[in-house]
């Protein structure tokens, strides 16, 4: 009865967000895919934003992971906070609808994530809003086990989003799905390359106030204070956007590129490979939030190139939970990722997956290799372990899910307590689910 009153509710406001979109008429730009979607609706709004300073408020996200249901429509009309009760609830409806009637939006553009987990889905967040752009980059198996483990069905769904675009449609040509596709897209198609889009001239540096990279794109040169090929490549997605959308729109957008270094500070969401600092100078990377085998592949090379460009005298130090609604994909996947790991000093892992499927494929290959049931233990041991040593280690936790609470063990190492407000699932709510996790 609950389940069928919310499915109500629901379509209520997705109706009350579809009309306020009509009403208002914004330029949207929909993201989707299995990887990396919420850091590329970050990045590509922060470079739009900057390199349009006429106008700081042009263009809008939810800072939050809003991505499906009542999400998209919370990201829609602004709203940003959210506790899980149902005061709350009623009040986001009110605000919902006193919005939808008295309200404009700040935003001319808005960047929507449509997330998928379920068939029809995607067809219920495009009730909601067709984008003007939709981008689609790279698939993976994750949510094939709410699919009956049909791959092909869950790309088929969140393909959707690409079908219902107005104006432009991005696409990796690297992936054969897409590439398979692409000839019944009705708009024009650009393609991107998940890990080249033609960036040149690449340098990364360590300087006193982090780690930068300087890189060219369409003849200009951009510096930021992010790192790694894919973030590189979202920066210039959302260059090759703002250029586009100049075209469309060129009575409202004003071209700013200085002659020589141009200068773009982004911030990601926190736990998106975080660096905290640790005894005797050792990194904790933070990739808490979830696990895809493609971002688990991605996260493990990114560590590995984090020890080459800037620490290069450092140890590597895995520590992975299992990867989850993998389905009967899981072994395969979990068995692929350890071929990744074989140059590691260390790998810790937590669950039954990694402990199955990807243990069995290490031994006899890295000398310091446990397997753990909890996190809690996980952390017992290796803050037990290396705080007598006199190495330095970059050590990366990385896993899916809430049940494993990875995010913990990561919490008893940091240096400064008030890191802890930067780790994710810090709510009082699952605050408390962790105390009972861990109490039983």
């Amino acid at each position: 009865m609950k389940q069928k009153l919310l499915k109500k509710l629901y379509k209520i406001l997705a109706f009350l967000a579809r009309n306020y979109l009509k009403k208002t008429n914004p330029f949207i730009i929909g993201i989707t895919w299995s990887v990396g979607k919420t850091s590329c609706r970050m990045i590509i709004t922060q470079v739009i934003k900057s390199l349009n300073q006429d106008d700081l408020n042009t263009i809008y996200t939810s800072p939050k992971n809003f991505n499906s249901e009542i999400w998209l429509v919370l990201s829609v009309f602004q709203i940003e906070k959210y506790t899980s009760s149902i005061f709350w609830l009623f009040n986001a409806t009110l605000s919902v609808i006193l919005k939808s009637f008295f309200s404009n939006p700040k935003y001319k553009t808005i960047v929507l994530e449509y997330g998928i987990d379920h068939p029809g889905d995607m067809d219920f967040l495009l009730t909601i809003a067709k984008p003007d752009i939709a981008i689609f980059t790279k698939l993976d198996k994750v949510h094939s086990e709410n699919f009956e483990n049909n791959v092909e069905a869950v790309w088929d769904e969140k393909f959707k989003l690409i079908y219902s675009a107005k104006k432009q449609v991005y696409l990796n040509f690297n992936d054969e799905y897409c590439k398979k596709n692409a000839s019944n897209i009705q708009v024009p198609v650009k393609y991107i390359f998940w890990w080249d889009i033609e960036i040149q001239d690449l340098k990364i540096d360590r300087e006193e106030k982090g780690i930068f990279s300087t890189f060219t794109y369409n003849s200009k040169q951009i510096k930021t204070n992010l790192f790694w090929e894919e973030n590189l490549n979202y920066i210039s997605l959302g260059v090759d956007i703002y250029e586009e959308m100049i075209n469309w729109r060129n009575d409202k957008l004003k071209k700013l590129w200085n002659d020589e270094i141009n200068f773009i500070d982004l911030q990601l969401q926190p736990w998106r490979f975080s660096l905290f600092s640790w005894i005797n100078h050792s990194i904790l990377v933070d990739s808490t939030y979830n696990a895809s085998p493609e971002s688990m592949k991605k996260m493990i090379l990114n560590t590995f190139s984090l020890r080459d460009f800037a620490f290069p005298n450092y140890k590597i130090w895995f520590v992975i939970w299992d990867m989850r609604e993998l389905g009967e994909l899981s072994e395969a996947s979990h068995k692929e990722i350890a071929s990744y790991l074989l140059n590691a000093d260390f790998v810790y892992t937590v669950w039954n997956e990694t402990k199955n499927y990807l243990i069995p494929e290490l031994n006899w290959k890295i000398e310091n290799l446990k397997s753990f049931i909890t996190s809690k233990d996980a952390w017992f041991s290796l803050k037990e372990f290396i705080v007598d040593q006199t190495n330095e280690y970059i050590i990366l936790f990385k896993w899916s899910q809430n049940t494993i609470f990875t995010e913990e063990a990561l919490k008893q190492l940091l240096s400064h307590k008030i890191d802890e407000k930067k780790l994710v699932r810090q709510s009082e709510d699952w605050i408390k689910k962790k105390e009972e996790f861990f109490n039983k």
